[in-house]
């Protein structure tokens, strides 16, 4: 193999590739459902007021809380395709947002300790896979 081969097609070891693979579904499920949200709750301000009432959060404060977590999914899942090109800023692009989302987790006073564990370990993970990337 000539050297302008493996540029074109970088080593990826096979690990990576599923964290990867893993890792764009999961946040773009995030990022869809997030959108998702951001449109219902523009029609269904009453709906949305209804079922978080009694917790004490308000339609403005929920929608606030939808476009930060939107923003934020996001810029995770553009993390996630940097590091599948294997550039090193991708894992800041994951790490920056997914802080964001815990601190304003613990600002709202609920935190979601599935998002919160799965967003660590997909981080650990990747960290490992750091020597692969440029």
């Amino acid at each position: 193999m000539n050297e302008g081969s493996n540029t074109a097609f970088p080593y990826r070891p096979l690990g990576l590739r599923l964290l990867c693979l893993v890792s764009f579904v999961y946040y773009g499920l995030l990022t869809g459902i997030t959108a998702l949200g951001l449109v219902l709750s523009a029609t269904g301000n009453s709906l949305i007021e209804t079922y978080t009432g009694q917790y004490g959060i308000s339609g403005g404060r929920l929608l606030l809380f939808l476009i930060i977590a939107f923003l934020a999914n996001a810029t995770i899942l553009t993390g996630c395709i940097k590091l599948w090109m294997l550039k090193k800023s991708g894992l800041l692009l994951f790490l920056i947002p997914a802080v964001i989302l815990f601190a304003l987790q613990l600002f709202m006073g609920e935190i979601n300790w599935i998002n919160t564990s799965v967003n660590g370990i997909l981080f650990l993970l990747l960290t490992s896979y750091l020597k692969f990337m440029e």
